[in-house]
């Protein structure tokens, strides 16, 4: 508490010092717990910037942290979003593009073994944890068409699953418009 009040301090912030010395306590156990669950074997990379060709296409980013365990190598995205836990599977699948994203990063510059794909909702305390082992080929020709729809002038994610032009290559997407196909709008081009 010490410590995060001084920190607080030190950046000006002296409104609600006592409920966000709280809440960033909480997220740094959150995030130890989320690391001692994948089994961490030595400190993790955090912020690691990355930059893939993708046939042409270059996919740059940064990701929060890359774990060594005894599997492999696993991706974890932080999200600080004040989740209810009912809503974590639907985030887990609107960030699994993301994911997979960073994941095929990783593998294409390590050439190591992915071994998980994850959220860490420090809010609540969870670890998500994407379903199914990752596909690198398959992720690469995933991420190689986005890049080349974007490349081509294609319209990006929208709010809207039945009028985006993404649908098609989004797993949510794909989910929230099965079976209303007749009703979706679709996307010009």
């Amino acid at each position: 508490g010490v410590i995060v009040t001084k920190v607080l301090s030190a950046h000006g912030q002296t409104e609600h010092v006592a409920e966000l010395a709280e809440l960033m306590a909480r997220t740094l156990s959150s995030l130890r717990g989320a690391l001692r669950a994948l089994g961490c074997t030595e400190e993790p990379a955090r912020e690691v910037p990355f930059s893939v060709d993708l046939g042409g296409h270059t996919l740059q980013g940064v990701i929060d942290l890359v774990v060594r365990a005894p599997d492999g190598l696993h991706v974890v995205d932080l999200k600080t979003h004040l989740l209810r836990a009912a809503e974590l599977p639907r985030w887990a699948a609107y960030y699994a593009p993301q994911l997979d994203a960073y994941a095929y990063a990783v593998w294409r510059v390590s050439g190591e073994v992915v071994a998980g794909r994850h959220l860490a909702v420090t809010a609540a305390g969870a670890l998500v944890t994407l379903d199914g082992a990752f596909d690198a080929d398959d992720a690469g020709r995933t991420l190689a068409q986005l890049a080349g729809r974007i490349a081509d002038g294609a319209r990006g994610p929208a709010q809207d699953c039945a009028t985006c032009g993404w649908r098609d290559h989004c797993r949510v997407g794909r989910e929230v418009v099965r079976g209303r196909e007749d009703e979706a709008i679709q996307p010009a081009g």
